[in-house]
Formats: structure tokens, sequence, C-alpha cells
């Protein structure tokens, strides 16, 4: 596999992460917008990345895309967790963390990693 290939293969299946939303309402892609119509838009940027065709850019790119999402993640997951105390005692039930949401945390972690120590190179050409 040439080695800016999975970066592309990684924004090329966004129309699948995108159908599965659709059609399943499982959204992997970017569980932290939940239901909001941002997460089309994110779909839309997603796809715009592919159609990068410098490669340092193009992994620049997945590397600040992917960050954003894993902080976004990171947020969705701590902030139900900070304020669970506070839902218990006013009698709410506490969010929790979606299958979904664990898959797109795992997905965009990897990607920001893979990007970061394997890709590095490309940043610096």
């Amino acid at each position: 596999m040439h080695r800016h290939s999975a970066i592309r293969i990684y924004y090329a299946l966004t129309p699948l992460f995108a159908a599965l939303d659709l059609a399943l309402d499982f959204n992997v892609r970017i569980a932290a917008l939940g239901e909001s119509a941002w997460r089309w838009a994110w779909y839309g940027a997603c796809l715009a990345c592919l159609a990068i065709r410098v490669p340092r850019w193009r992994a620049l790119a997945a590397l600040m895309e992917s960050s954003l999402n894993f902080l976004l993640l990171t947020l969705s997951v701590m902030l139900p967790v900070i304020t669970a105390p506070e839902a218990v005692y006013l009698g709410r039930t506490p969010q929790v963390l979606t299958p979904g949401a664990l898959i797109n945390f795992m997905l965009s972690g990897g990607v920001a990693i893979f990007v970061i120590h394997r890709r590095l190179s490309i940043l610096r050409d």
C-alpha cells in the first residue's frame, strides 16, 4: 500500500459512514455532534479532504480533522461524567457512552495516532 493510501481510504469511506448514519441511524463518523445538522457539514468537509491532492496537506487535514473530532468526543464523554452527580441528584438519568461514540472515538483516535506516528515525514516534506 502506498504510504498515502490509508488516509485517502479513510476519507473515501465517508459516503459509507454517511449512509450508515442516514439509513440505520448509526453515527460512527462524528458521534460527538449527535443529531445536530452540523454532522452533515462534517461529512462534506471529510469529502473535501479527499479532494486534496498534495499528500502533506491531506495528512495535515486528516490530523486536524481527527484531532478536532477526538476533542469533541472527549468533551462529549467527559461532560456527562462530570455532570452525572448533579443529574442523579436532580432525579435525571445520566448520559452514557453509546456504541457509535465508542467506535468513533477509536476511529478518530486511531487516525490521529496513525498520522502523527507514521506520517510525520509527510508533514515535513
